[in-house]
């Protein structure tokens, strides 16, 4: 009986891996049917594995920590509504981490990696005609490509595309032996970034190459790297704080100027912020610091974010909120880098490289909302949980 059990539960995470890879190229409504997949996986999980286990590892404590402020936050918020409901999607890193802690996720990505770097080849190629056409291929090429572009979202999907292009990259590189297959692959996922249009793709790619030469190559250690990555962050918060108060002119370009919008509606409530998600920061300082009619001409997703990851979490959740998620991050990649050694397999860095992929991106954005929170930390979980080594996944793939 509970073999059977656990025979459906380890096709329960093939499927719900496989349904979320196919459904992560399209618009974010459709992904509820992984989500779905993934809170059944991690219910059976809590009755089929040592609770006490999964809830003292150092992810489940440390993201714990995250969602245990985001609740306080929550309480404590003016908005207290959006604040909730953009809460609940950021839970679901933590069912992710329950519903595959000991799936073979190496037997899993070989079988499927090939899946989204089809769909997202498509994805950026259909992006990619109605960008260099300035939308006019959209009424000119018929139903079939009406259709794809709509499940694939908009145009600003390129900066969710490219990020998740990205992700799959890092995978492919360090999972997958080298192969015909591989290269194929590689070089697909080369060409949808290329086609995204995105220059930050170029950019977090060359960072992640950058440190891929200094830890495995020169073999710097990688607490000095962690040291030097985070020093890098907070001295472009710095320099960006301290022009912005000595009163240097930030309008040089739209970006510049809607940082200065939110760098200047940080003092309303600088230590706790005012709820968790962008519906919380538009609803509230739409309403009591609007932007102006100018600053929107020129930049029109200006209300609803600042177009960094971190500012924002700092004007949502305040300084606490910002230093429990960058302590947060520290602490998994460090975990999971010391597990890979102690188990004694290649893949020690490999989280590190996919936190730079997501974080290095949403510096000049934030796609890391509502649904698509379960989308970039489905990569960060998967190389956690590989080096965490529950399955005995030792073996690259094949």
């Amino acid at each position: 009986m509970l073999k059977s059990l656990i025979n459906k539960r380890n096709s329960l995470q093939f499927l719900s891996v496989i349904v979320f890879l196919v459904l992560l190229t399209f618009i974010d409504r459709t992904h509820q049917a992984s989500y779905i997949l993934f809170q059944v996986v991690a219910v059976l999980n809590l009755f089929l594995l040592p609770r006490k286990k999964i809830f003292c590892d150092k992810f489940f404590i440390y993201y714990g920590l995250v969602l245990c402020w985001g609740i306080v936050v929550t309480i404590l918020s003016p908005v207290a509504h959006d604040s909730f409901i953009a809460l609940r999607y950021w839970l679901l890193p933590l069912v992710l981490f329950v519903a595959l802690y000991d799936a073979d996720l190496i037997s899993i990505l070989k079988k499927s990696l090939w899946v989204p770097s089809v769909l997202l080849l498509i994805a950026n190629i259909v992006l990619f005609m109605y960008w260099t056409s300035n939308g006019a291929v959209y009424s000119s090429t018929g139903v079939v490509y009406q259709k794809l572009y709509y499940l694939i979202g908009d145009w600003t999907s390129k900066i969710y595309t490219s990020t998740v292009v990205l992700c799959i990259l890092v995978f492919v590189w360090f999972y997958l032996e080298k192969s015909i297959h591989r290269n194929i692959l590689i070089i697909m996922n080369l060409i949808s970034g290329l086609l995204s249009y995105d220059r930050m793709f170029w950019f977090s790619l060359a960072i992640i190459l950058i440190c891929y030469y200094f830890l495995e190559k020169i073999k710097l250690s990688f607490c000095k790297i962690i040291f030097l990555l985070v020093s890098i962050i907070i001295s472009i918060v710095l320099i960006a704080l301290l022009l912005h108060y000595i009163g240097m002119d930030l309008h040089y370009k739209e970006r510049f100027a809607t940082y200065q919008y939110w760098f200047s509606v940080i003092h309303v409530s600088p230590v706790v912020g005012i709820g968790v998600g962008r519906d919380s920061l538009q609803h509230f300082y739409g309403h009591f610091y609007p932007v102006s009619a100018e600053l929107i001409a020129r930049n029109p997703f200006t209300p609803y974010t600042s177009h960094n990851f971190f500012l924002d979490l700092q004007v949502s959740q305040g300084v606490i909120g910002l230093l429990i998620y960058m302590i947060m991050l520290t602490k998994i990649n460090i975990t999971s880098y010391k597990n890979a050694i102690v188990k004694n397999n290649k893949y020690e860095f490999v989280t590190l490289y996919i936190t730079l992929a997501i974080f290095t991106k949403f510096l000049v954005d934030n796609q890391l909302d509502n649904r698509k929170v379960l989308v970039f930390w489905f990569f960060i979980v998967v190389s956690y949980l590989i080096n965490m080594n529950n399955s005995k996944q030792f073996n690259k793939l094949s």
